[in-house]
C-alpha cells in the first residue's frame, strides 16, 4: 500500500526506477529536510539558480512541501506585507471561480471546488469570486481566433470594486 507519495506519482509513475535511484541517492548526503532556520546544499544551488532567471532585485526564496501549504504561505506573505505597508484594511482576497489551490483552509478559501470545501464553508474566509476565462464555454460566444478578452470585464469590475479591501490571488 503506498500512503506517501502524494500526486507526484500520478505525473511520473509509480516506482520509477531514475526516481527510486535518485532518492536512494539523497539518503546519503541528507535523509531530512526541514527549512526552519536550516538549509542544505540543493536548496543553495537551486536559490542560486533561480536568481539568475527572476527578475532583477528577487533575491529572497521560499521553499513549500506541496502546492496547498504553497498557497497557504502566499496567502500569509500577501497579508503581512499589506500590513506592513500599512494597508490594513486589505484583509480579504478576490479569486477566480472554478479554481482548485488545495486542501488546507486557505487553499479552501480561495479554491471553488465545493467537493472539498463545502463541509468547511463555516470556516473559511470570505472572499470575492471573479468570473474565470472559459475558453471552450464563452458567455460572450468568440473563439479564440476572434477573442478580445471581454471576459476580463470581471476581474476589472472587481478590482475597482473591491481594490480598498482586498488582495487579488488568481
Amino acid at each position: 500500500m503506498d500512503i506517501i507519495s502524494s500526486w507526484w506519482c500520478n505525473l511520473l509513475g509509480h516506482c520509477h526506477p531514475k526516481i527510486n535511484e535518485a532518492i536512494k541517492s539523497q539518503l546519503d548526503h541528507l535523509e531530512h529536510v526541514m527549512f526552519a532556520n536550516f538549509s542544505h546544499e540543493p536548496a543553495i544551488k537551486l536559490c542560486e539558480t533561480l536568481s539568475k532567471i527572476v527578475p532583477q532585485g528577487l533575491t529572497k526564496f521560499y521553499f513549500s512541501d506541496d502546492g496547498s501549504m504553497a498557497v497557504e504561505c502566499a496567502l500569509k506573505m500577501s497579508f503581512q506585507y499589506q500590513y506592513q505597508v500599512g494597508a490594513k484594511k486589505k484583509t480579504k482576497f478576490m479569486c477566480l471561480s472554478d479554481g482548485y489551490h488545495g486542501e488546507t483552509l486557505g487553499a479552501l478559501s480561495v479554491g471553488s471546488m465545493d467537493l472539498y470545501a463545502k463541509i468547511y464553508k463555516p470556516m473559511l474566509m470570505e472572499t470575492r469570486r471573479i468570473p474565470a476565462p472559459d475558453c471552450y464555454r464563452c458567455p460572450f460566444q468568440k473563439c479564440r481566433n476572434h477573442c478580445q478578452v471581454e471576459c476580463f470585464q470581471w476581474a476589472k469590475e472587481a478590482f475597482h470594486r473591491y481594490a480598498e479591501f482586498t488582495q487579488p490571488i488568481i
